[in-house]
């Protein structure tokens, strides 16, 4: 009888530990999601397009490249969601509005300062 108590005890004390275990894998899990998702290297891809048409002011292939940045980004969320902060993946979707009003404008300066805030909201993310 005294054995069996003693399973009961090891039996009530594992379970919460082995769950509590699993919640932080899970919640920790989007490091390795973020590292080893092909849209995380199409994000980067189409950002470095980007930069380059802004760079060379060709305004229609920017707009093109910046579409499909979104896109790409908006896969990306759903990995992120339990592993980020929210501010910066709320940082990155206005930083890609204003972005695209920049490029509607026409204007480097303010596109290049976005894309610059963009990079270092996705340095963030990977630390």
């Amino acid at each position: 009888m005294q054995a069996n108590n003693i399973g009961n005890k090891i039996i009530r004390y594992m379970i919460p530990l082995l769950v509590l275990v699993v919640f932080v894998v899970i919640m920790q899990g989007g490091i390795y999601k973020l590292g080893s998702q092909d849209n995380k290297n199409k994000v980067y891809h189409y950002k470095s397009l980007l930069a380059s048409n802004i760079e060379a002011e060709k305004w229609t292939n920017a707009s093109a490249d910046l579409d499909e940045l979104e896109v790409r980004w908006n896969k990306l969320i759903p990995r992120l969601e339990y592993h980020a902060e929210m501010n910066a993946i709320t940082g990155i979707d206005v930083s890609l509005g204003r972005l695209k009003g920049f490029i509607a404008a026409h204007d480097k300066g303010g596109a290049l300062a976005e894309l610059g805030e963009i990079n270092k909201y996705l340095d963030n993310l990977t630390e």
